[in-house]
């Protein structure tokens, strides 16, 4: 099996394919014409060294082998979308994330909880790390500046 020979392509098709159970509304779905999806179904059957499809003048089923392969299929592709659409996202900044540094009573302000929960529905790929912050004492200034000399 030469996995480097396998693209998205055939993936497409072959989905298309298993869930129509019909080459001829896969093809227009596809907006390709029937011989040409046969060939790349057939070309990923021969990658694979296993037939995907039980194939009879009537119907198209299935093999074990396609039965396996079809819910494994649609998650790839829906895992190349989320990857396109993630890396556009971080591309834009709306991925990351923002350390908030409060004290004591800021939680108790009605705009604190409005803006997190804005901000939350805004980004929601950012994460959000909200740092509690006392009143510096003296050794925390010292630990501080010890902290930056290093």
């Amino acid at each position: 099996m030469r996995l480097n020979a396998l693209d998205l392509r055939h993936l497409r098709y072959f989905v298309a394919v298993a869930e129509t159970l019909h080459f001829g509304r896969a093809a227009r779905q596809l907006n390709i014409s029937q011989p040409p999806l046969s060939q790349q179904i057939q070309a990923l059957e021969a990658h694979l060294g296993v037939p995907l499809f039980e194939r009879t003048k009537r119907r198209v089923a299935l093999t074990s082998a396609g039965v396996y392969l079809l819910p494994e299929a649609q998650r790839i592709l829906r895992d190349v979308v989320r990857i396109a659409e993630q890396t556009q996202e971080a591309s834009q900044g709306l991925t990351g994330h923002l350390r908030i540094g409060f004290n004591f009573s800021a939680p108790l302000h009605p705009v604190t909880s409005k803006l997190l929960q804005k901000f939350r529905l805004q980004y929601p790929r950012i994460k959000l790390e909200l740092v509690l912050h006392e009143r510096p004492t003296v050794w925390q200034m010292v630990d501080l500046k010890a902290a930056g000399s290093k």
